[in-house]
């Protein structure tokens, strides 16, 4: 990870609440990022730079679960740590438009948003308070408390999980 994305995922450390997840949309204002939630969007989220009044603002779409509204917060603050200047000269990202990323770029985002949502250390002492080591068989009961703790999806816990080497049995999500 470069040294911004480190950067950012131990600011991101540092805005954990009492209930052990981060406070997303004050990670987002503290880099001078506006959020607004919109149930007038089809999409999930974009990524906006307003140059009339040189700022970067997150669209989010409200009619979406909270634990996707986080995500898709942390993903957008990705783009912005990644992608600034394709933001700047698009003036707007989103993968559901003319100016979508590569799949690359956004299985970075990706990547990063959950590094934000789930940092490594607060992931971690998590799992060391469970008694959740690299050797434990990770079901389906302790992906939901995972993901009910850091509010995020159980997907994005999956994913995280088996990123940082940690063994999660096959789940049926859907």
């Amino acid at each position: 990870m470069s040294c911004k994305c480190n950067s950012i995922v131990k600011q991101a450390e540092n805005l954990k609440n009492a209930k052990g997840r981060i406070d997303i949309i004050e990670l987002a204002n503290s880099l001078g990022l506006k959020v607004y939630t919109t149930a007038e969007i089809s999409v999930p989220s974009f990524i906006a730079y307003d140059k009339e009044n040189k700022c970067y603002e997150i669209f989010v779409n409200s009619k979406e679960k909270v634990t996707r509204q986080r995500f898709s917060v942390a993903h957008e603050i990705a783009h912005f740590i990644e992608h600034k200047d394709k933001i700047m000269e698009f003036g707007i990202v989103g993968r559901q438009n003319d100016y979508s990323l590569s799949a690359k770029e956004e299985a970075q985002a990706d990547t990063l948003a959950a590094n934000i949502l789930m940092p490594e250390n607060c992931l971690d002492e998590y799992l060391k308070n469970e008694n959740i080591g690299l050797d434990t068989k990770i079901d389906l009961n302790i992906v939901q408390k995972i993901a009910k703790t850091f509010e995020v999806s159980l997907i994005s816990v999956i994913m995280r999980l088996r990123g940082l080497g940690y063994y999660v049995k096959y789940i049926e999500l859907y």
